[in-house]
């Protein structure tokens, strides 16, 4: 299955965006993971059907997930074929 790799830029980490990235992606049906990096920005991880993973994409980048995050880019840096995922998750 098609994975997309992408980097959320901005207010992103200790405001509680990786735990509603998780809600939305079951909300959607979405799978993969997140996970804050070193630089500041966010790791997601995502695998699911074309309109659900451009509806994860679509409200993350205008900031529909947490009023308390400020999303000022979120770029697709990589796609590959991975194994499929069942779940979404918070890695540390």
């Amino acid at each position: 299955m098609k994975t997309y790799k992408l980097l959320a830029r901005g207010r992103v980490q200790g405001v509680g965006f990786r735990y509603t990235c998780t809600s939305l992606a079951k909300k959607v049906n979405v799978f993969g993971s997140v996970k804050n990096l070193a630089n500041g920005d966010v790791e997601i991880i995502l695998q699911g059907e074309g309109n659900n993973r451009e509806e994860f994409i679509t409200q993350i980048k205008n900031n529909q997930v947490n009023s308390a995050a400020q999303v000022e880019s979120l770029e697709v840096i990589d796609t590959y074929d991975a194994q499929e995922m069942n779940d979404f998750q918070i890695r540390y």
